[in-house]
């Protein structure tokens, strides 16, 4: 039975060999990796933004904030047209296999980072049903990689419908759950997005403010 490209449908040609950041060897077709662009340098040192050298305008307004506890975020792909596509069919129309096709470049990029704990961004429990998964935590899930379920979200509407300013302002949007443990801990959280880093860094606040060490991000695009 031919195998079919979960993101557009065409029959998948196979193909031997693959480089560091290339998407994930005949989980889709060449067409739709070729469509995906890695971040190279030049990008941001502190969230990947490409095309940018030093500082980009967002992390230098986190940090005259007093919000800059995220240390650093690896983005993995440019948010292109053809990335936005995805992240739509991809998060909102419950397609999970499509996690499969960054499973190798995530899993590369976690193998270069020592961290303690990995922490995914949820969603709202409506979020959760609206949609039926986590598309964060599908990301690890078929990496088999062990993460946490630490955070709570609070119902603050959709961060896609915010504007820029809306989000780099919002206030904490997340909690602890009892169970957690981050007193001294390196953390790493793990989303799919990166726009302005709002919610990574309203995480990190939160993270910061139990005692966590150090904090670092994880995401497919920026």
């Amino acid at each position: 039975m031919k195998r079919r490209c979960p993101i557009c449908g065409a029959v998948i040609l196979e193909k031997i060999g693959w480089t560091f950041w290339e998407v994930n060897v005949n989980r889709c077709c060449q067409t739709c990796r070729n469509a995906f662009e890695p971040i190279e340098s030049p990008c941001c040192e502190r969230c990947s933004k490409p095309d940018v050298s030093g500082v980009c305008r967002d992390c230098e307004s986190w940090r005259t904030s007093g919000r800059a506890y995220l240390q650093k975020n690896y983005s993995l792909y440019h948010y292109n047209e053809f990335a936005k596509e995805v992240t739509t069919q991809f998060k909102f129309r419950g397609d999970y296999e499509i996690a499969r096709v960054f499973s190798r470049p995530l899993q590369k990029q976690l193998e270069q980072l020592s961290v303690e704990e990995i922490i995914v961004i949820p969603l709202h429990e409506d979020r959760l049903q609206e949609r039926g998964f986590n598309q964060t935590e599908a990301l690890l899930q078929v990496i088999a990689q062990p993460y946490q379920n630490w955070l709570q979200r609070k119902e603050q509407g959709k961060q896609s419908k915010k504007s820029r300013k809306e989000r780099l302002r919002m206030e904490q949007i997340f909690s602890l759950t009892a169970d957690a443990t981050i007193d001294g801990k390196t953390i790493l959280l793990v989303d799919d997005v990166y726009t302005t880093g709002a919610t990574l860094h309203c995480a990190a606040e939160l993270l910061h403010e139990h005692g966590a060490k150090q904090i670092e991000a994880i995401t497919i695009f920026r």
